[in-house]
């Protein structure tokens, strides 16, 4: 099998890296035809790269996020066109992160940017059933279309690493500060146990509602919970992951938060570690509560509180839910297991397509 990857992808971006690392160990011929300049200089470069290769390949799959590439791909190309939706930009950008009004022309641009990606590509990946059911409900989408290539994580970076030795039990958080992320909840979960003097919370990263979560946490007046305010690469966050006793995952109860299982719950699997993350459709088609992860309901300080005393005070039940993870992972979400299951899929619907 020899595929077209294509676009103007960012090739350091996790979803991409993690894609092109997948199918090449999956056996899969990847030729890369990227060019990342400014249009219209982008659309000349990926033709002329294009050309090169148009009869070189079985299908096209355009690279994250390249919902703008499809109609330009489906007027050069023959093959059947991929496309790795992984995301709706009008949910993430204005449902979700409330960047614009729904009203407004961003709105309405990243609505007919999702609503004619549907439409021209030949199939759509996303990352999981629940993000294709939002598909289908929101852009009249048709659900044989859709595959799916759950997030993953890198395994030559997320790895077991020994846990470090220190006085009290470390919650922690890594992320991009997003609504999704539900880290008002953490810090009010954090208050609750504010008497527990031998749990403390260490929370990575920057982002959306950084300033806005420093500000609850000041007026919680939280002496237990760190902010690491800063944004670390790929290479050095195992590092810091492996600090903690148990991670925590998103907690909102936002449209999107509510069908995805994020890429931080992925890399805490490959690392072995125990997760707390909410109860959702999507995670519960990865995930099984108390047995590789624990599950609490979303938006609920209290429920997080819970577990994080539970799996404190039980060290049997939290090396399980470690091992299982790992086991997981190493069984069903390393690149090479997501990618190669998709061009299994895939194939077979070309196939049919083909016969008909």
């Amino acid at each position: 099998m020899r595929i077209c990857y294509f676009g103007g992808y960012n090739v350091k971006n996790t979803r991409n890296r993690i894609l092109l690392k997948g199918f090449k160990e999956a056996g899969v011929d990847v030729i890369e035809c990227n060019d990342r300049s400014t249009f219209p200089l982008n659309v000349i470069g990926l033709f002329k790269k294009h050309w090169v290769v148009r009869n070189k390949y079985d299908f096209m799959f355009i690279g994250f996020a390249g919902q703008g590439m499809v109609l330009f791909a489906k007027l050069i190309t023959q093959k059947p066109v991929v496309l790795d939706s992984f995301i709706s930009l009008y949910n993430t950008v204005i449902e979700d992160r409330g960047e614009s009004s729904r009203y407004s022309a961003r709105a309405l641009y990243y609505y007919l940017l999702d609503w004619l990606s549907v439409r021209l590509a030949d199939y759509l990946v996303l990352d999981t059933w629940e993000h294709v059911k939002y598909f289908v409900e929101k852009f009249g989408a048709e659900k044989d279309k859709f595959l799916v290539i759950p997030v993953g994580a890198d395994d030559s970076i997320f790895k077991l690493l020994p846990l470090p030795r220190h006085e009290k039990f470390t919650v922690g958080f890594q992320g991009t500060y997003i609504p999704l992320h539900g880290i008002e909840y953490i810090l009010r979960a954090a208050k609750l146990l504010e008497n527990h003097k031998d749990i403390e919370f260490k929370l990575l990263g920057n982002g959306q509602t950084y300033d806005e979560m420093r500000k609850i946490a000041y007026n919680l007046k939280l002496d237990d919970v760190t902010f690491i305010g800063i944004r670390v690469s790929l290479e050095r966050l195992p590092d810091y992951i492996a600090e903690f006793d148990v991670c925590l995952g998103v907690f909102a109860k936002t449209t999107k938060a509510l069908m995805v299982v994020p890429t931080k719950v992925y890399e805490y699997m490959a690392m072995g570690k125990a997760i707390i993350t909410e109860d959702n459709p999507a995670v519960r088609n990865a995930l099984k509560h108390k047995e590789n992860a624990y599950l609490v309901e979303p938006a609920n300080p209290d429920a997080i509180a819970d577990a994080i005393l539970i799996l404190k005070n039980d060290d049997k039940l939290r090396s399980e839910i470690s091992l299982n993870a790992k086991k997981l992972f190493s069984e069903n979400f390393t690149p090479e297991i997501i990618c190669g299951k998709f061009i299994g899929e895939i194939s077979k619907k070309i196939e049919a397509v083909h016969k008909n």
